[in-house]
């Protein structure tokens, strides 16, 4: 097992600094990410965002599940400002420190 580690280590290693591939190795890299964030990450933030203004909507205030999708969103929303650093691009950032704060947020999002 550890001669095929080995081997894996050499081929990873012979792909990123090959003449032809050290040259596109950075820009495909970023391009994956942003096709990742794109596809799947962004969308499952939505997704936990309508749940929550759902939950807030309906009146089923849930405070589980509210602070769950709350701590998700702040937990992964901080990640975006280095994300975008990458790419010299500066988010408005807010974070929200009840449950009141976040509910006055989602109606002005859904007003808009």
């Amino acid at each position: 097992m550890i001669a095929r580690w080995g081997y894996e280590a050499l081929m990873v290693n012979q792909f990123m600094k090959n003449k032809y591939e050290k040259e596109f190795y950075q820009i495909d890299k970023k391009i994956s990410r942003s096709n990742y964030m794109i596809a799947y990450y962004i969308p499952e933030l939505v997704k936990i965002n309508i749940e929550s203004k759902e939950l807030l909507k309906t009146g089923n205030e849930s405070q589980k599940a509210l602070n769950k999708n709350r701590n998700i969103l702040i937990s992964e929303l901080s990640k975006f400002p280095n994300e975008c650093a990458q790419h010299n691009f500066t988010p408005n950032t807010t974070k929200f420190n009840s449950v009141k704060e976040f509910k006055k947020a989602a109606d002005v999002i859904e007003n808009n």
